[in-house]
């Protein structure tokens, strides 16, 4: 067959491609495939000839482009400049809107993580209005550029679930005070009537009603339907409930009626205000009335001794005066601690005690007979208004400008409970019978019931007998495990609801850590003695132990369930001891690998949660990383100057965070961790324990001392510090549905710290939007 001609840019690669075209169309051995005409054929010269596009062929953009660039070189020229000005222009434009755009987000998020350490200071302080505001404020614009992290939703939950059990506003007129009737029963004090309800405020009695108005009221210790009140017109009345009348009425004072009490055989009624305090016999009412004392303001505060007869007040300044109600010609004692005037003076139940409290802030709580301070306490913000002892003389609480209640602890000298809820200044407060429950008033005549055994903040799941070394949630989040340190047991607890499971006892030292197998089936605890014990919910035996030669600090469960990793060494334990890392096969409970590249004494060891690899910690300030299947050793390196006590992966496995005796923390990517990282220094002592939240948005540090920090992962700054209740802190562990931080204490406490939900937390914030006007 004989073979087509070759194209001529075979022979001669210069030839230009639209020249090629007009002399293969010409050669076409078909004539219907060449030129129509010499005319067509002259057309398609000339445009070669001017560099426009011929017809035989379709000139791509690029050729068109080219062929106008060498008819116009001017003008391509000037446009080409153009186009390079405008694209430098745009490209620098471009990138400080970049800028811009980022420094923005950096400043919101800078703004997010202050309102939100504000906005706790602000719950702190009682001013739950603030706190909700500066919450509200750093709400995101998109979901994509939302730094809300449990720290967030932690104080969320604080301002929108109130401690208390019960708000009562349904009282006629407001509450202006309220006590206890019984253990389930409250009195209320309204401005014209006295009523009797359940702790719910419901089934509401009206016990009387005075149509002068009620300012104060107080009741006979001794005949409990007997009642003292005071009118708007300084005028003081007792009344009988039993029969529902005025017995009597006393105008002793000439302005403000400050406070009242019985006198705890029933004879006397003693009231302070103006600027003086009168004390009124009750066995005679027609005998006329004593005057105690005189101050050069008002008079503020009254109580009488347990036994009848003495009598402490108080008014605008900073004293305590005692009177002899039997020798009132005696002079009496002064109690001087406080440096402002006082506002109220109350005793305990037994009589043993006086408490005193004012403008100062300062509780001040004194021996009755000594008249000595046993305890001093200082409230933070602004003047304390009222107190109450409880009946079992345990504690003593103050109700403050500062809209909060606090509970002080007699017994441990120390601060036991603050309760936040009211929205105006605490005006009174009392006890139930039973020392567990409290009622308080407001300025605003609100009244609130409170537990005493329950706080927003954080509540106790269960105790240890002492220190708590190691905290973790099941994987399914319903149970909890704990180990002690200083008596060796491990407690299994279930969280909802909150009760003991289970306590294993086997280890005869220390235990240092405890973990729960990937299926939740298994417990696993680490001792100093260098045993591994397995246990299983329900039975009382470990199902098996594991032996290492050396103090077990650390052990962790492979992402597949199959692998158990158990490091330790000598730093805090035996003599003899070698640092070692072993890695057990759970199916035949025996050593399969002993990883190379340890160093020195193994402090925290735990699997990446996606299988790729296992980190450690060592005391020489260094990390290791071997891969997870094979337990091949990878890299090591040193991102601290001091000893490495705590390593912990991201949810996403992408970040390696040390905590170190450096004081600082380090956030390594667990690809090229020595490359890329992120130094976060806010501790001032040892970095012990870390977890971060399952929405990796934050980091929960421990440091020596019992310091609780939350730094956001979007700024890698602290966004709030917690402290406990009561104790210093040794132990963390976020809960996998991330709406619990769970501690341990020095103590033996267990301690949850709630969260709401973000989809809770804007539903209620869209509830509110449509509520408003």
């Amino acid at each position: 067959m004989p073979r087509p001609d070759p194209k001529p840019d075979l022979r001669k690669s210069e030839i230009d491609a639209d020249l090629e075209t007009i002399c293969l169309k010409c050669l076409e051995k078909e004539p219907e495939r060449r030129y129509s005409s010499a005319a067509g054929l002259a057309a398609d010269l000339e445009k070669w000839l001017r560099q426009e596009p011929i017809m035989a062929r379709r000139a791509t953009t690029r050729e068109r482009l080219v062929k106008w660039t060498r008819r116009n070189p001017a003008l391509a020229t000037t446009v080409g400049i153009a186009l390079a000005v405008g694209l430098v222009s745009f490209t620098g434009v471009l990138t400080q809107w970049q800028r811009a755009r980022n420094g923005e987000r950096d400043t919101r998020r800078q703004l997010y993580a202050a309102n939100v350490m504000l906005a706790h200071q602000a719950w702190e302080e009682g001013n739950l209005g603030r706190a909700r505001a500066l919450l509200e404020a750093t709400r995101p614009t998109s979901v994509e550029d939302d730094p809300r992290g449990f720290e967030w939703r932690h104080v969320w939950h604080l301002c929108h679930h109130p401690q208390c059990r019960r708000t009562i506003t349904n009282a006629p007129g407001g509450v202006m005070a309220a006590g206890f009737w019984s253990e389930d029963q409250l009195w209320l004090a309204g401005t014209h009537e006295l009523r009797l309800a359940d702790l719910e405020g419901q089934a509401q009695q009206a016990l009387l009603t005075e149509p002068a108005g009620i300012q104060w009221l107080s009741h006979s210790p001794v005949a409990t339907n007997l009642w003292a009140l005071v009118t708007p017109r300084h005028e003081i009345k007792l009344w009988d409930l039993s029969s529902r009348r005025c017995l009597a009425s006393f105008t002793n004072h000439v302005g403000s009626i400050r406070a009242l009490a019985f006198s705890p055989d029933g004879q006397w009624l003693a009231s302070a205000g103006d600027e003086t305090v009168w004390l009124q016999p009750l066995n005679a009412p027609e005998r006329r009335p004593r005057l105690v004392a005189r101050y050069p303001t008002d008079a503020t505060g009254v109580a009488f001794s347990r036994d009848s007869q003495h009598l402490f007040t108080c008014g605008r300044h900073p004293a305590i005066h005692l009177w002899n109600l039997a020798n009132p010609s005696l002079p009496g004692a002064t109690l001087q601690r406080h440096t402002a005037h006082l506002y109220c003076v109350v005793v305990s139940p037994d009589g043993s005690r006086l408490a005193s409290a004012g403008a100062d802030g300062r509780i001040v709580v004194w021996d009755s007979l000594s008249r000595r301070p046993l305890h001093e306490f200082m409230g933070r913000h602004g003047r304390v208004s009222t107190l109450a002892f409880s009946p079992d003389g345990c504690w003593v609480v103050s109700g403050s400008r500062d809209q909060t209640l606090r509970v002080w602890d007699l017994a441990q000298n120390r601060p036991f409970l603050v309760l936040r809820g009211h929205e105006r200044e605490v005006t009174s407060v009392a006890f139930a019978p039973d020392s567990r429950t409290l009622v308080s008033t407001d300025g605003a005549g609100v009244a609130k019931v409170w537990d005493l055994t329950t706080t927003a903040s954080a509540s106790d799941l269960g105790r240890h007998p002492s220190w708590v070394d190691s905290l973790a949630f099941s994987p399914d989040g319903r149970r909890l495990a704990s180990a002690g340190y200083i008596d060796p047991v491990i407690k299994l607890w279930e969280v909802d609801p909150r009760r003991e499971l289970a306590t294993f006892r086997g280890h005869p030292e220390p235990i240092h850590r405890v973990r729960f197998s990937r299926d939740g089936q298994l417990v696993a605890t680490g001792g100093h003695e260098g045993t591994v014990r397995l246990w299983r919910a329900g039975q009382t035996e470990p199902v098996a132990i594991l032996t290492n030669d050396f103090p077990v600090f650390a052990l962790d469960f492979s992402t597949n369930g199959r692998v158990l990793a158990t490091g330790g060494g000598r730093i805090f334990g035996h003599a003899n001891a070698r640092p070692g890392l072993v890695l057990w096969e759970l199916e035949s409970l025996r050593p399969a690998q002993l990883p190379a590249g340890i160093p020195d004494a193994v402090e925290e060891v735990v699997f990446d949660p996606h299988g790729r690899y296992l980190a450690a910690g060592f005391a020489d300030g260094t990390v290791g990383l071997w891969e997870a299947a094979t337990g091949r050793f990878l890299r090591r390196w040193q991102p601290h100057q001091s000893v490495v006590l705590c390593v912990a992966f991201s949810p996403d496995g992408r970040w390696l965070a040390s905590g170190s005796a450096d004081t600082t923390i380090v956030l390594s990517d667990a690809d090229h961790p020595e490359r890329r990282f992120h130094r976060l220094r806010g501790h001032t002592d040892w970095v012990y324990s870390l977890a971060f939240a399952p929405d990796e948005r934050t980091l929960a540090s421990l440091a020596l001392g019992g310091t609780l920090k939350l730094w956001s992962l979007a700024t890698h700054e602290v966004v709030l510090t917690l402290t406990a209740p009561g104790g210093v802190l040794t132990s963390l562990a976020f809960s996998p549905q991330n709406n619990l931080l769970a501690t341990g204490n020095a103590d033996g406490a267990i301690q949850l710290w709630p969260a709401a939900g973000l989809g809770e937390a804007d539903a209620s914030s869209a509830r509110a939007s449509r509520a408003a006007p």
